[in-house]
């Protein structure tokens, strides 16, 4: 899984006192893009998953709905996600989701190039320079 040929593009000034809307600018400005240029965020929801279940005090729903029992569809975590990518839409961003998740075994070749040390280390060399 994942985006083939993908590039990345990081800003140059700290990220620390910026906007998401400042820093679309940056980039914008970096690649001579239009200003309808569309900046492709990849996004581990699977993070925002696990904030949201971890976060007693903003997200009681989300700790009431995982803990239910007879169970219940745990809908407030996607609304917390749902709430969270929705900022970057609003800023002109488009977000790609990835979740983790087991290995398919139809992709075990994949996997073991991934981890492969000396695979991994070639692709290294390549990125920086």
């Amino acid at each position: 899984m994942g985006v083939k040929k993908a590039t990345k593009t990081f800003s140059t000034k700290s990220l620390r006192k910026t906007t998401l809307a400042k820093l679309r600018q940056d980039i914008i400005k970096e690649k001579g893009a239009d200003s309808d240029y569309k900046v492709i965020v990849a996004v581990d929801v699977s993070i925002h998953m696990r904030q949201s279940l971890a976060n007693k005090r903003q997200n009681s729903k989300v700790q009431g709905q995982y803990h239910a029992y007879p169970r219940v569809p745990v809908t407030a975590v996607s609304k917390a996600v749902q709430s969270k990518i929705a900022i970057l839409i609003r800023n002109n961003y488009f977000p790609i989701l990835v979740a983790d998740g087991v290995h398919h075994p139809l992709k075990a070749g994949e996997h073991a190039k991934r981890t492969n040390p000396q695979e991994v280390e070639a692709k290294w060399k390549r990125l920086k320079n």
